[in-house]
């Protein structure tokens, strides 16, 4: 099993999540980057079913071959159809993780109306009617920048009123290291509390203005998690920060040189 499903640090809207799964089917959760949705998304799964979830991981280009499936030439030159993710959790009972749920193009996810409340669906492909057990369970996730920025319509609307919506919150320090010492079991207390320092330092680069400016662009675990793994192949702390916290700004100029100055490195 993967170790960050395994290990997955217990966090405070852990409980409320796990009552939803218990009640709902379809279960939101929105959040920053590498605030651990993915994973409790995947172990919730795993401890559930005993099975590893089904994952569909969404993007602008997602279509419904990606999610319900398409036909396939098989080895003896015959076509034959293959479920996708979607059919594919139905069938098998398996839970469903969508990653990026907004990311899916709005016509795309119009054909998953019938997963609220309907006993079965219709593969739009096919025309399968596949039934919906009692015990089934879709968590998405999404970004907090993707779902605000969203315009949503009607279909989309209409989609996430079913949804019960977990928002989480941004990864504190005391998390973090929790994160780590996890994930890093190798790792000194010495070197943690470094990352966390210096991750903390460059967590928040840019300023908001009262008129309403970018909000700071902000790190996540993955930023602090590249740099202990540099510090633990014998980087020094200073390209580590370069390469693991400063950089991860370069998409801004602005910030970026922000970040340069204040590690000393313009």
């Amino acid at each position: 099993m993967d170790r960050s499903i395994s290990s997955c640090v217990a966090m405070a809207w852990h409980d409320d999540a796990n009552l939803v799964v218990r009640q709902h089917r379809l279960l939101m959760i929105v959040g920053a980057p590498g605030c651990g949705k993915s994973w409790y998304a995947k172990r919730q799964a795993q401890q559930a079913t005993g099975r590893p979830a089904v994952v569909l991981r969404g993007t602008p280009k997602t279509d419904l071959v990606h999610v319900w499936g398409g036909r396939v030439i098989g080895d003896n030159m015959q076509t034959g159809f293959a479920d996708g993710p979607l059919a594919r959790s139905l069938k098998s009972e398996d839970w469903l993780v969508v990653e990026e749920l907004n990311l899916i193009p709005l016509e795309t996810r119009g054909y998953l109306l019938d997963l609220r409340g309907e006993d079965s669906i219709t593969n739009p492909i096919t025309g399968e009617v596949i039934h919906i057990s009692p015990n089934w369970r879709l968590i998405a996730t999404a970004n907090s920048d993707s779902v605000a920025c969203h315009r949503h319509s009607g279909v989309a609307a209409a989609l996430i009123d079913d949804f019960i919506v977990i928002d989480v919150a941004d990864l504190s320090p005391s998390l973090l290291k929790e994160m780590l010492v996890d994930n890093f079991p190798t790792a000194s207390m010495k070197l943690i509390r470094e990352t966390i320092e210096a991750w903390s330092s460059f967590r928040e680069v840019g300023e908001t203005s009262d008129a309403g400016g970018d909000a700071p662009s902000k790190l996540n675990f993955r930023s602090a998690s590249h740099y202990l793994k540099l510090r633990l192949a014998g980087m020094t702390p200073t390209k580590a920060t370069r390469y693991a916290l400063v950089n991860k700004h370069i998409i801004d100029a602005d910030r970026h040189t922000a970040a340069l100055v204040k590690a000393g490195l313009s």
